[in-house]
């Protein structure tokens, strides 16, 4: 917390945290960080025990526990991957419109309106471009497929998942093709065909050579 606090008053000047509520958990409420909350002018705002409903953190991080969830059960990603359909919750609810605010956080942090175009759907198929390079021949193929898991704040690109490592990369380049999710190609049984894969791309001019197991 502190070093959030910390980076909102160094990026954005005119937000400033004047309340801290918490649920009364020692980590937030000990003498090292009321004389911190003394020395930052914020008034420290404790709830009682169990009264969940009076923290608003409670409902908010309810909410975005129900969309990783939903977001993971959608896409039929492995349990591992819950962290980045966390951020990918967070991500999206900061972008979108809030009643009590009356306009998205984004705008309310940033002071403009947040970029949507980019926002695809959870555990698509994304063929993310492999650069030229030593790594990569003249007849190697043009991308690797693997699934959208989310996007970093302030950083362009995607984070996708590659099944083959059961690695998460960021990636510069990718097409994603939000008709196909990770698990209509790794469900129990499904063995992909290469003309199934090549359709899918929907991207003229885009070549990829498939190879069998």
């Amino acid at each position: 917390m502190i070093r959030y606090i910390e980076w909102t008053d160094r990026q954005h000047p005119t937000c400033k945290v004047k309340n801290v509520i918490t649920d009364g958990g020692g980590e937030f409420e000990n003498d090292e960080m009321k004389l911190w909350y003394q020395s930052k002018g914020i008034e420290f705002l404790p709830n009682p025990p169990r009264s969940s409903p009076l923290n608003p953190c409670e409902r908010a991080h309810q909410t975005l526990v129900h969309m990783m969830k939903t977001m993971l059960i959608a896409a039929g990603f492995p349990p591992s991957l819950k962290m980045h359909a966390l951020k990918m919750a967070a991500y999206v609810q900061n972008r979108c419109y809030h009643e009590a605010i009356k306009d998205t956080p984004f705008r309310m942090m940033l002071g403009k309106k947040p970029d949507m175009h980019r926002i695809k759907k959870f555990g698509s198929i994304a063929y993310a471009h492999k650069p030229t390079g030593p790594s990569r021949r003249k007849m190697d193929e043009n991308c690797r497929i693997g699934f959208l898991a989310g996007y970093r704040e302030g950083q362009a690109g995607f984070d996708v998942y590659f099944p083959p490592e059961r690695v998460v990369q960021l990636v510069e380049h990718a097409h994603i093709n939000e008709g196909i999710v990770f698990k209509d190609r790794y469900s129990e049984g499904y063995t992909p065909a290469a003309a199934e894969w090549i359709h899918s791309l929907g991207v003229a001019g885009l070549h990829i050579r498939l190879t069998s197991p």
